[in-house]
């Protein structure tokens, strides 16, 4: 991944300075270049990953007469045939970069370039002509980008931590912020933990005019949700093959690279369907995976028997719990809010041993989300069976026993899952979602903070709430249809096992989880809370890197986008097959 920054207006001097502190904040992000530039009042920053046009990528990069400049975090997987596509309607290109494709495509098409890209991104148009600058992101927001107003200016880059390198934008915690992130255990889009900041929404662009100071926000692509039309009568083989195609055809965009890549693979449905998609593309495909000393939490006979399948030359991390204590210190400086994902640890650890080897690595993200691989789908439709049940079983017998569990230290326990679904079975299914998946009810955010933070929470626009209540602040509200709560007994493994494919299994609360694409650069560190996961280089801990060999494929083995299509299996393709 790379790093953006950029301030624009306001001193121009005070901005050079700010956007070069700016950029070494984020030199974790880049560690292969920086670029500054300053004209009509704007000062763009960069910080570089190079993957591809590893010597004539320099960021920021400008259009034949240098009136439009660009500045991107990402990686355009379309390009290619945007570059043809431009160069035939008259553009001249310098670069072989997948950047400069921005630039030319910002001249063709104005701020409706971004209907005509395909990758994972966030980037910056500088246009001097027009006196405008313009940000945006993807439609997933795998790429972070955050932006702050004050003074008549406007800020922006890749993390929070770098604005925060401006004194005046300290101004404290947002507390409906604090309230989303006890709900879902990270802060959603379009806020930040700190008041004042804000992140840029998916699939979403913001035009700053350079003359009046003006600001003005566009979603440009909405998902289309509904029923499948089955009109056309094809069948399972016809529909596997649709999956299959455009799976390879995604995962041949993703692997556009003047560097090594390889695969994380936990040997679940995704990330097995993306590795195998790799090696149907031909080449030598590095796999690498994390496994667990404690066994409740271990999967990588999974990842090995699906490596030797496909004979990838695999290595295996195995974590010993002193390893994942070493690195709890380090988080705050790693992430730039809250995060409730204990899984950031074991993939930061992995990312580290997968960086000696490759700069790039595909996985399997996103895929329980668009294949409703998670168990609280089959929860949903049990809740609905219950609740049929006479409310004396339910309440005197059912649920004084689930609370009478012992508790179990296991991965997603037996106790653990039937106090989370008896706690929640009886609400309708939005809030019934929210409480399954998420960390603190309404009732206990209410209970946990502040009368301050409470008041301040009242009658603002956002937050959780429930049933109209503001930001979920009734504390005389009680449970549905006068049940007692249960008492949230939080589990000390609930936030998942770490594996780094998403599934079911080890996934944790999947409320935070983002749909994102499968590419992630694993030099750097965490991009937090979702999408590409980068670790420091010099990142180091007493593992063996060999694993085990890849052996010969074994016959019979399943068929992933069979699988997948046909529901008898709880994984997905990654999310780049949809966008």
């Amino acid at each position: 991944m790379c790093g953006i920054c950029g301030v624009a207006g306001g001193d121009p001097a005070r901005g050079r300075e700010l956007v070069g502190t700016m950029c070494r904040t984020m030199a974790h992000r880049g560690p292969d270049d920086e670029g500054i530039e300053h004209a009509g009042g704007v000062t763009l920053g960069a910080r570089r990953l190079s993957i591809i046009d590893l010597e004539g990528g320099h960021q920021p990069i400008h259009n034949e007469d240098s009136t439009v400049w660009v500045v991107q975090n990402g990686e355009i997987y379309n390009f290619p045939e945007l570059r043809d596509r431009l160069i035939a309607a008259g553009h001249t290109f310098i670069t072989k970069a997948d950047t400069e494709a921005l630039v030319h495509a910002y001249e063709e098409w104005g701020e409706d370039m971004v209907e005509h890209l395909n990758g994972m991104f966030a980037f910056a148009v500088l246009d001097l002509r027009l006196g405008r600058l313009l940000l945006a992101r993807d439609r997933m927001g795998i790429k972070p980008l955050h932006y702050a107003v004050e003074g008549g200016r406007l800020l922006f880059a890749s993390e929070l931590k770098a604005l925060l390198c401006d004194p005046a934008l300290r101004k404290g915690i947002d507390p409906v912020a604090l309230d989303e992130y006890l709900a879902l255990e990270f802060v959603p889009s379009p806020r930040s933990m700190i008041s004042g900041i804000a992140k840029l929404q998916p699939a979403h662009v913001l035009v700053w005019s350079l003359r009046d100071g003006s600001l003005r926000l566009r979603r440009y692509w909405t998902p289309k949700l509904g029923e499948a039309n089955d009109s056309d009568g094809a069948g399972l083989d016809d529909r596997c093959e649709e999956l299959r195609a455009v799976l390879l055809e995604s995962v041949r965009k993703e692997l556009i690279s003047d560097v090594p890549v390889g695969v994380f693979l936990s040997g679940g449905i995704d990330s097995s369907a993306v590795a195998a998609m790799m090696s149907r593309l031909g080449g030598d495909v590095k796999s690498f995976s994390v496994g667990f000393a404690e066994r409740s939490f271990d999967e990588s006979r999974y990842s090995r028997e699906v490596a030797r399948h496909l004979g990838t030359d695999h290595r295996e991390l195995v974590l010993e719990p002193s390893m994942l204590l070493d690195l709890i210190p380090r988080l705050p400086a790693l992430l730039d809010e809250p995060l409730g994902d204990a899984s950031i640890i074991p993939t930061y650890l992995l990312s580290a041993f997968t960086r000696r080897y490759v700069k790039v690595a595909l996985g399997g993200d996103g895929g329980d989300e668009l294949f409703a691989g998670y168990p609280t789908v089959a929860a949903h439709r049990l809740a609905g069976y219950y609740m049929k049940a006479p409310s004396a079983v339910r309440r005197g017998l059912v649920e004084p026993v689930v609370r009478r569990l012992p508790v179990s230290r296991d991965n997603l326990s037996f106790d653990f899952r039937a106090k989370r679904f008896v706690s929640g079975a009886a609400y309708p299914v939005a809030e019934r979602h929210a409480r399954w998946m998420g960390s603190f009810s309404p009732e206990e955010r209410s209970a946990v903070l502040s009368a301050e933070v409470g008041e301040a929470l009242v009658g603002t626009a956002g937050g959780l709430g429930v049933e109209g209540a503001p930001n979920g602040f009734s504390p005389e509200r009680g449970a549905p249809h006068g049940h007692a709560p249960l008492p949230r007994e939080r589990h000390p493994r609930e936030a998942g096992s770490g594996q780094h494919d998403g599934l079911a299994r080890g996934q944790g609360s999947p409320s935070q989880q983002r749909l994102r694409r499968v590419r992630h650069t694993v030099a750097f560190e965490p991009e937090a809370p979702r999408a590409a996961v980068e670790v420091p280089a010099e990142a180091s801990t007493a593992w063996d890197p060999a694993g085990p060999h890849p052996q010969p494929a074994e016959e019979g083995f399943w068929d992933p986008c069979r699988a997948l299509v046909s529901g008898s299996a709880p994984g997905a393709t990654p999310v780049c097959a949809v966008t």
